[in-house]
């Protein structure tokens, strides 16, 4: 999968963390063009609060097509990790507690939405800024920005939460590692998983909100402003020869 690693496991999480960035920055750029490479549901989520005229809030056809195909993803992802890296690669998944009998305190629980919420926002927010945003248009360092944004999350706060800042991750590493688990008779639990689900979806949907409030315009969305239009009025020929009479 890339990203949602154990969050105990920092050696591995580590390893990862430039492996995550690079990998969404070339998806964005290889992808970007024919789907808008949103590949995350809180992306989309912060997109639909933005409502750009690319992706209306009423097609909701186009709008469930896009969550179904990154759960998909997600959960295919999972398992494809599963066969290529085998049992020790599936057999890993986001969540609070170490181990089934050692619940995890509310400190830890909050450390963990704190991390989801605050990054999977600043995911969200920096991808509405450089590609959705007009004045913004043909640029090419979103998917540099975008990338980079994930690294950075990657690395801090990789061994708080696992930096999942992806619903679809979750449920993709959790399908993946639960089957591992009932293979090898091994313990699997998903205790405050709606962490994952909370903290995400309400972290696109502020970055939109956000967006919405203090930096949305009319050239945001590639109108220019009333005001701002004018044309430039046409003086007949015989005017300016009246003129040039006038002046001498």
């Amino acid at each position: 999968m890339g990203y949602g690693s154990h969050p105990y496991a920092s050696n591995l999480t580590k390893k990862n963390n430039k492996k995550k960035g690079l990998v969404l920055m070339n998806m964005v750029y290889s992808l970007g063009h024919i789907s808008g490479a949103h590949f995350n549901p809180a992306v989309t989520t912060a997109i639909l609060v933005r409502n750009i005229p690319q992706f209306p809030r009423h097609d909701m056809f186009n709008i469930f097509g896009y969550f179904i195909s990154q759960y998909a993803g997600g959960i295919t992802g999972g398992f494809l990790a599963w066969s290529i890296g085998g049992h020790k690669t599936a057999y890993q998944w986001p969540h609070v507690q170490k181990d089934q009998g050692n619940p995890a305190t509310p400190g830890d629980v909050w450390h963990v939405f704190q991390s989801e919420f605050i990054f999977t926002f600043l995911l969200a927010f920096i991808v509405l800024n450089v590609a959705t945003d007009q004045r913004n248009s043909n640029n090419q360092f979103y998917g540099a920005a975008i990338g980079s944004t994930l690294m950075l999350a990657a690395f801090t706060i990789g061994s708080i939460s696992g930096c999942v800042i992806n619903p679809a991750v979750w449920v993709g590493t959790v399908c993946s590692a639960s089957a591992a688990a009932n293979n090898k008779h091994q313990p699997f639990f998903v205790y405050h998983f709606y962490i994952f689900w909370i903290a995400e979806y309400a972290g696109g949907a502020f970055a939109g909100l956000l967006f919405n409030l203090f930096i949305k315009n009319s050239q945001a969305d590639g109108k220019a402003a009333e005001s701002e239009k004018f044309e430039i009025a046409e003086v007949p020929t015989e005017d300016f020869a009246k003129t040039e009479t006038e002046m001498r």
